[in-house]
């Protein structure tokens, strides 16, 4: 364990300390006043600047103020105020004459500087003292004070005047709080979930992570996987040093401020009218101001607490008789409850622990949506609590709750023994129970068997609204099992009648119908039918936050086996900022990111997702994560992680859709072939292509036969120039030209394509034409000007692979790869420098110098010194870059 000190998450603050030096030194400055709340580092800036060395030779002193010294006047200037004779002190002018002089005697003339922490707490005369010696030039003053510092004190007034610059700090950045966590906790990369987590916890407040971070580390709440974590789950009870810093902070408070927090901690959010009429309006804006409230960011008539670990921890800590106090006089079972994404389920948790009567439709909906943004155990104790005469439902809830926590056999056998006293809940719950067993790995063949015996009359028929809801969802069952077999042509069939159906099924039959036609090639209609089926998922995400994830995962991989990778991440990056939360994320970004060509950032992503996927797989993407991890790992040179990988692939039981077990199959197959282990014989793609070939699944089948030409299969090209002609999508045009052309061997139509891939989005497809095109003209390199453009071509887009399995030898060729003396030529050049003025400072000849000019062209392939300038100016540009983003 490596755990942090609050100092240590700060390094973010240091271009604040640099800022504030540098007003400092400015003439034309009095000082700073820096606003923060409590925890967000003021003391550690001032630490900072107290050990850095005064600008100008100037003085520097430290007052530190204190609630206590409040009560005494000029009891926080000691430092100041030492060697003053007593009787001055009795006279304000004298004193102040009298610390003038001493300041200007003890600087040489010159204005001190001051550093004053918590100005919030100074006295009024010390204030005073203070902003008579910034307006007459004897000391320039750093303040560092928290959101209570009156209005009517003299340094807010200064800063109002222009006196002193006003500075307010924020929050750590996202980007930071999880490189921080990473690093206290010793973990793989946090998820987007889990930052999003830490940021909802903490408000970005350095002091706050640290008292997240330091109860995890006692084990408290220690992440099961990284990529999902919640830090402030209420698995994990706040208790010890996290709960006693917050109290710290709570307890001076006045009572109706306490009391307006509490509300905002049972109800998550609160109508600000609710919580005006229980306190006052000025009791919510000294809140506000003081940065421990705000308004909701999707409803403003709402008031949230600014950090969620306040909440965690007066729910943890308040009593359960001032919860049903505050709860009777926000109105008890007649208040309305607020929206979802208000909070509802946590207004409907305060009524339940309170004993109040809350009805069952809205017990049984709160649990609905509670079980899928995470809240697992306010789900249970909803369905708990849901009255006897509402079993069959509470029961369905309860199959769901057990099905997200990865207890599928445990789901499929409550469901099994479901309780139906009609044919609509009879089959409902074959529907449930031929659902609940697909998730724990049964076969397809199984199932539809199931299905047809207990519902004779679904066999063969289309989606229709002529039958009740529960035969259409059953048809929709049936139409995912034939998906899950591979047969994409009937599922298209029973798929065909959606229009008039609710939204609900509406967004089911439109992603089934994504999936059928994309696993047939026809890119363009599956990506309309996905979208309009996450269209109408989000319409009203909470009414369908059961079928959201299945929808939207449907969504991203269709996107992404139609080469639309950037696609893919831009709309995961969306649901991420949602507040509904979408689980298989990282999952998917990582193996997005690998087919797209970005192992490491792909790795980084779906190697911590794994662990989540071991224990809850809705979406089944296991297989498929799993094979393409090990590609990932392959490609890195990473042959023990592949070779794990592939091993664990290989031992899983098949699941889910035939299309992602093939697609996991092939990419381990093609890791296997990678770095090939002596005790098995090597592994080839061939049976996997004769396997899909004869079923129809055109986007599985393209996709093996580019991961065969990739490692080196000419022979596959024709085939996929073939395939290809038969496929929808820009993609599918890319890789048609592209296997054309390796099929002809056509190094200028491959030079183009390696353009129109990388701009498409296919890094791989592009490295490997340049590669070819570069190999094609090889044997009249140095003399082909078209030459040069291929190996600047070929640089381009290989930089990205140096280190990995499709690192081409030779292939990224920069500054960085010349020779010293063509390095020494290059920069003269930059310089305006005549061939015969480099040859004199050289002292080399003339045509030693063309003869270097001659070999960075090629090298650099370029045609001219303006090119050659334009590169050095781009790659300058680009280290500068690059450092910064170090930085």
């Amino acid at each position: 364990m490596n755990f942090l000190r609050t100092d240590d998450l700060l390094p973010c603050r240091q271009p604040v300390v640099d800022a504030l030096q540098d007003v400092l030194g400015l003439e034309n400055r009095h000082g700073v006043l820096v606003f923060g709340e409590r925890g967000m580092g003021k003391s550690y800036l001032l630490r900072t600047l107290e050990r850095s060395a005064p600008s100008g030779g100037r003085r520097r002193y430290v007052i530190r103020a204190t609630h206590a010294l409040r009560a005494v006047p000029y009891g926080a200037l000691g430092e100041l105020l030492g060697g003053v004779p007593g009787p001055d002190l009795l006279d304000p002018i004298q004193m102040l004459r009298a610390v003038r002089q001493r300041l200007r005697s003890s600087d040489g003339g010159q204005a001190g500087e001051v550093l004053v922490d918590d100005a919030q707490f100074l006295d009024e005369e010390s204030a005073h003292v203070l902003t008579q010696l910034v307006v007459t030039g004897a000391i320039r003053v750093v303040a560092f004070a928290d959101y209570s510092l009156s209005e009517s004190s003299g340094l807010y007034s200064f800063a109002n005047e222009g006196y002193l610059e006003r500075l307010h700090l924020e929050p750590l950045p996202a980007a930071s709080m999880g490189a921080v966590a990473e690093s206290a906790l010793g973990e793989a990369p946090l998820g987007g979930r889990a930052v999003h987590h830490l940021q909802q916890a903490t408000g970005g407040n350095p002091m706050l992570l640290n008292a997240v971070l330091g109860h995890t580390a006692s084990g408290r709440a220690r992440p099961v996987d990284t990529a999902g974590w919640n830090p402030a789950s209420t698995k994990h009870p706040v208790a010890g040093p996290m709960a006693d810093l917050v109290a710290s902070i709570l307890a001076p408070m006045p009572e109706p401020q306490r009391k307006a927090l509490d509300l905002l901690a049972l109800g998550g959010a609160v109508a600000t009218a609710d919580v005006e009429r229980l306190t006052s309006a000025g009791t919510v804006r000294t809140l506000v101001s003081q940065r421990l409230a705000v308004t909701h960011p999707s409803e403003s008539r709402y008031l949230t607490l600014r950090h969620g670990l306040y909440g965690e921890v007066i729910r943890a800590t308040l009593p359960l008789g001032r919860q049903a106090l505050l709860r009777d006089e926000l109105g008890g079972s007649a208040h309305a409850l607020p929206p979802y994404g208000c909070h509802r389920i946590r207004h409907v948790e305060w009524a339940v622990d309170t004993g109040l009567q809350v009805e069952a439709g809205t017990l049984l909906d709160a649990a609905r949506v509670a079980t899928h943004t995470g809240h697992l155990e306010a789900s249970e104790r909803f369905i708990r609590a849901i009255p006897a005469g509402h079993r069959f439902e509470a029961d369905i809830e309860r199959a769901r709750l057990l099905a997200v926590r990865g207890h599928v056999v445990a789901a499929a056998q409550l469901v099994t023994g479901l309780d139906a006293v009609d044919d609509e809940r009879a089959r409902i719950a074959v529907v449930l129970q031929c659902s609940a067993k697909r998730l724990a790995g049964e076969a397809p063949s199984d199932l539809l068997a199931l299905l047809d015996s207990s519902m004779p009359s679904l066999r063969g028929a289309a989606t229709s609204t002529d039958g009740d809801e529960s035969m259409v969802r059953a048809q929709l069952l049936r139409a995912q099992l034939l998906l899950d077999q591979g047969n994409a042509a009937a599922a298209e069939v029973l798929t065909d009648n959606y229009q008039e159906l609710s939204p609900e099924l509406r967004a089911v039959a439109l992603a089934l119908r994504g999936q059928a036609l994309g696993m047939q090639g026809r890119a363009v209609e599956a990506e309309q039918c996905t979208q309009a089926a996450l269209d109408a998922a989000t319409a009203d995400p909470y009414a369908l936050i059961h079928i959201l994830g299945d929808v939207l995962a449907q969504h991203i991989l269709v996107l992404a086996h139609a080469g639309r990778a950037d696609q893919a991440l831009a709309r995961l990056e969306q649901a991420e900022s949602g507040t509904v939360p979408f689980g298989a994320a990282d999952a998917l970004r990582g193996i997005v990111l690998i087919r797209q060509g970005h192992f490491s950032d792909g790795m980084q992503s779906l190697v911590p997702a794994l662990a989540r996927l071991r224990s809850t797989d809705p979406q089944l993407l296991l297989p498929y994560a799993l094979g393409t991890a090990s590609w990932g790992a392959a490609v890195l040179g990473r042959t023990n992680q592949a070779w794990s990988l592939i091993d664990e692939f290989r031992k899983l039981k098949p699941r889910g859709s035939v299309e992602l077990g093939v697609l996991g199959r092939a990419f381990a197959d093609a890791a296997a072939s990678l770095c090939p282990r002596p005790t098995e014989p090597p592994a080839s793609l061939d049976a996997l292509m004769a396997e899909v070939h004869p079923a129809g699944l055109r986007a599985c089948e393209k996709d093996i036969l580019v991961l065969a030409v990739l490692l080196g299969r000419d022979e596959a090209a024709d085939l996929l120039a073939r395939l290809t002609t038969d496929m929808h999508g820009d993609e599918a045009l890319i890789l048609g030209s592209f296997a054309r052309a390796v099929g002809a061997g056509d190094g200028i139509e491959l030079g183009e394509i390696s353009d129109r891939a990388a701009a498409f989005g296919l890094p791989l497809i592009a490295v490997d034409a340049a590669g070819r095109a570069r190999a094609l003209q090889q044997s009249d390199f140095r003399a082909s000007s078209g030459a040069r453009s291929v190996s600047r071509r070929l640089g381009k887009y290989s930089a990205p692979f140096v280190g990995t399995r499709f690192e081409v030898p030779g292939g990224a060729r920069s500054v960085n790869d010349l020779t010293r003396s063509e390095a020494a030529v290059a920069r003269l050049i930059a310089t305006g420098e005549s061939n015969k003025g480099i040859a004199e400072s050289l002292f080399v000849s003339v045509r030693t110098v063309e003869g270097h000019l001659h070999r960075i062209y090629v090298k650099l392939g370029i045609n001219g010194r303006l090119e050659l300038v334009q590169e050095l100016q781009d790659q300058e540009q680009a280290l500068r870059a690059s450092g910064t983003a170090s930085r």
